[in-house]
């Protein structure tokens, strides 16, 4: 089933642009003029990604932004600003509203495909298992209440790395591992390499969080094939952004 982008500037032109280059991916465009235009036809269509501009009549990018996080049907679409506003104000008031990301006027066509590609990976896989390893049962909490800020909502707990493997033989559609490294029974790294040695594991994408920011702890976890590395403690934005640039590698390597 094709995905479905709204794409929402006043310029005819950057519409036929974004269009283009997009619809030639397979991608179902509805082009609208301003946020009043687009927020006429977001209610009555599936959409699963909207790329506004900020700058536009009636109803401007921000207003829009605003607009679409707090209608409760609408929330959780995807948004891309794509906007000459360079400013770092600008940027910020973007992101404070709710955008997703922000890209800057002129673009690349490859810089725009990528990132669209990101966002349709992320709602192909909103629905992530998720595998929440930590001997720490606050530091567990604080992991699962950082994907519930992301939508990410199904997750299985284990408290060391022995639990782990139990709970990926019983939960077969865990799909994403996020983990501790100094923990009881069976370490974090002692995980990551039993993940990798079992071909049914050795493609999950894996997330180490922990506090050991030696260089040479980074080194030997990169080896043992971590996706990605965290140190506590962190926030629900760089949790997202590790996410995020563990997907686009994924969509890299395809």
């Amino acid at each position: 089933m094709k995905k479905t982008i709204m794409v929402a500037d006043d310029s005819p032109i950057i519409r036929k642009l974004i269009t283009f280059s997009l619809s030639i991916k397979g991608y179902e465009i509805i082009s609208v003029n301003d946020g009043m235009e687009a927020l006429e036809i977001l209610p009555r269509e599936n959409i699963d990604l909207l790329i506004t501009d900020l700058n536009m009549p009636n109803v401007d990018g921000f207003e829009l932004i605003k607009a679409v996080r707090e209608n409760d049907e609408l929330k959780h679409t995807p948004i891309i600003v794509l906007s000459n506003l360079s400013e770092t104000d600008d940027i910020e008031r973007a992101l404070q509203f709710g955008a997703d990301s922000y890209l800057i006027k002129p673009f690349e066509q490859k810089t725009i495909l990528n990132e669209v590609q990101i966002f349709k990976l992320i709602g192909e896989v909103m629905n992530l298992k998720f595998l929440v390893v930590d001997d720490s049962v606050t530091m567990r909490r604080i992991v699962i209440n950082s994907l519930a800020n992301l939508n990410y909502l199904d997750y299985v707990e284990a408290s060391d790395g022995k639990d782990a493997l139990a709970k990926l033989e019983s939960n077969p559609d865990i799909n994403f591992v996020i983990t501790d490294w100094n923990m009881p029974e069976m370490s974090g790294l002692e995980l990551v390499k039993a993940i990798r040695s079992d071909e049914r594991f050795s493609e999950l994408p894996v997330l180490m969080v922990t506090t050991r920011g030696l260089k040479n702890d980074i080194i030997e976890a990169l080896k043992a094939r971590v996706n990605n590395y965290i140190l506590k403690p962190f926030t629900p934005q760089v949790l997202r952004e590790k996410i995020e640039q563990i997907l686009s590698t994924t969509i890299t390597e395809k």
